[in-house]
């Protein structure tokens, strides 16, 4: 029986966004989760999984998945974040919260997009399906 790979949607770290910038500068879609959301689950197996999407993404972006619980200290744009604890094992990423706040709010999942010379663009607090998505994706590629 013949396997069948899916391609898979090529995601990187901030440590990879900086020398990646260097050689091919591309606007930068950041996805702000959490291990216990569904929605971030739903949007990370459905509309991320989208052929369409993931070659949108490819072609034209830098994909960067990032916890919002991340505990190890994060460089990115020549600033250092760190975990910021909530409680006892709860807590936030401060670079979740520099990136994903919207009117005073972090909430799950968000999507960041970030233009080559890191500032944000355009965030969306919640669940897209794959043709949003993909509508907001391509209007941010052709901008290129």
């Amino acid at each position: 029986m013949p396997i069948v790979l899916k391609a898979q949607l090529k995601s990187y770290t901030f440590e990879d966004i900086d020398s990646l910038q260097k050689t091919e500068p591309k606007p930068i879609l950041i996805f702000i989760y959490t291990d216990w959301c569904n929605h971030c689950k739903h949007l990370q197996y459905t509309s991320l999984k989208n052929k369409a999407v993931s070659e949108i993404l490819h072609q034209y972006f830098y994909f960067l998945p990032f916890n919002a619980e991340e505990k190890r200290d994060i460089a990115f744009a020549g600033t250092k974040f760190s975990f910021q604890p909530t409680g006892i094992q709860t807590g936030i990423h401060e670079l979740a919260i520099k990136l994903g706040v919207i009117n005073g709010v972090l909430s799950f999942p968000t999507l960041v997009l970030l233009d080559k010379a890191y500032k944000p663009v355009w965030r969306y607090s919640g669940y897209l399906n794959a043709k949003e998505l993909k509508t907001v994706l391509n209007q941010f590629s052709a901008k290129q």
